[in-house]
């Protein structure tokens, strides 16, 4: 059931032939017979998502309608706060805590009448991963149990991904919304920084964290933004500003602006990625839009800033927690933790100030284009990588829109020949989520790639 849409599940919903509990029902169930493989979730809450279906039902039937997301199954990624229930941050130093209150966007979550199914993996605090010596393992692939999921939003994209959940709640710090996405074969948004309350969700780097949705599609993805978009008063960096889903783009009207450089010298894709993404731009030009190439600032000096903000504002918050107990963190986690102690302050507001012009070069960009488009990452590799195959991952084309905190959303655009997903990625100007959204919408309303599910 979770292969409808948002919209056609509301519709069934109103129509009378299609209930949130038979939908909750039938997402437990699905999970039952096939989490043990994937790996998906930490915890699994069936009382509290068929509690939630049951209001959800009652409400339609008194006439209550909530909106686009009522009675709707979602997942949250386990660094996100829910009051009464395990939240693990997938670290034995966090394997019993329980929170006594909802974080911002799991309470605008259930104000919109949402049905919470439970939590999904992670990497440690969303950062130190893949890990096999944290609490539990790393998630699998849906499209193939021997291949990773990417990412610490790697849970959220494969319950997506295997019908678990109509969509989830993820974070991206420098990509693990979209590269998880990717890699499973959903679309994944990370909002225009101060977008989305982060209250109540694990910090790993405040100058670089988001909030934002998976799901099936751009579409869905609105529908979720719409209800988690706004102020929160835990988090002093969100604007006061509202979404509203706008329709698919009239393609004829937008330039799009292509940064070679960064994946065809800096980080060299795979011919298999950049036939797909070059066929991806033919569906964008075929549809009537104009392809530009753009020169933006090297990669490696969006990836340098962002590893020196991130390590030290980590270190920062986790440090001496670590440092008292390291035995109760993966080591992986451990290690880039304390290397934070090597990032001095002069060398963070180098970083800082690298930021501001990248921020302001990048800006200079959207002149010119409306949107930027570049490969996402590669196929998703191996479950268990080698050091050498995590080093080549190091620079990868999400990290810049993080430094510069512009909503950016990965797209299915096709599949490896080993049928492993392949993403898009679509960058825009600050607070214009909506236009990034209508143009992968209109990309998606030509393509067929995100209607395809794995075969679990």
């Amino acid at each position: 059931m979770t292969d409808l849409s948002i919209a056609a599940l509301g519709r069934r919903y109103r129509g009378g032939d299609l209930s949130p509990e038979a939908v909750a029902e039938d997402c437990l169930d699905r999970i039952a017979r096939h989490d043990g493989a994937v790996g998906a979730f930490v915890t699994v809450t069936p009382e509290r998502a068929l509690a939630d279906a049951r209001r959800a039902a009652q409400a339609l039937a008194r006439g209550e309608d909530r909106g686009p997301l009522h009675g709707v199954p979602y997942v949250l990624k386990d660094i996100i706060d829910t009051a009464g229930i395990l939240t693990t941050c997938q670290s034995r130093s966090r394997a019993a805590r329980i929170p006594a209150r909802d974080a911002h966007v799991v309470a605008r979550l259930t104000a919109a009448g949402a049905v919470l199914l439970g939590k999904t993996a992670t990497w440690e605090f969303a950062y130190g991963g893949p890990s096999w010596d944290a609490l539990g393992t790393p998630t699998r692939n849906p499209w193939n149990l021997e291949r990773h999921a990417e990412g610490s939003s790697s849970g959220a994209a494969a319950a997506v991904a295997a019908g678990f959940a109509s969509f989830a709640i993820g974070t991206d710090t420098g990509g693990s919304i979209r590269l998880p996405a990717s890699a499973c074969g959903v679309t994944g948004l990370k909002p225009t920084y101060g977008r989305v309350g982060r209250s109540g969700v694990a910090p790993c780097s405040a100058a670089l964290d988001h909030v934002g949705p998976l799901a099936l599609s751009a579409a869905d993805a609105a529908a979720v933004l719409a209800a988690i978009a706004g102020p929160d008063g835990g988090d002093p960096d969100v604007a006061d500003a509202p979404f509203a889903p706008v329709p698919p783009a009239d393609l004829s009207a937008v330039t799009v602006g292509v940064p070679r450089g960064w994946f065809e010298r800096e980080a060299p894709v795979s011919a298999v990625v950049r036939d797909a993404f070059e066929a991806a731009l033919a569906v964008l030009r075929g549809a009537g839009a104009r392809v530009v190439d753009v020169t933006l600032p090297p990669l490696r000096d969006y990836t340098d800033a962002k590893e020196v903000i991130a390590l030290r504002e980590i270190h920062d918050v986790y440090a001496a927690e670590v440092a008292a107990d390291p035995d109760a963190y993966g080591a992986s986690f451990r290690w880039r933790t304390m290397a934070g102690a090597l990032v001095g302050d002069a060398d963070l507001a180098r970083a800082r100030q690298r930021r501001r012009e990248l921020d302001r070069d990048t800006a200079a960009a959207f002149a010119a284009v409306d949107v930027l488009a570049t490969p996402t990452i590669e196929p998703a590799g191996r479950l268990e990588p080698t050091p050498h195959e995590l080093l080549l991952t190091g620079m990868v084309m999400t990290t810049p829109f993080n430094v510069t905190g512009q909503p950016a959303v990965s797209v299915p655009c096709g599949f490896a020949p080993d049928g492993m997903p392949l993403g898009l990625q679509l960058a825009g100007r600050p607070f214009d989520d909506g236009s990034v959204l209508a143009i992968a919408a209109a990309y998606q309303e030509r393509t067929g790639w995100h209607l395809r599910r794995p075969a679990l």
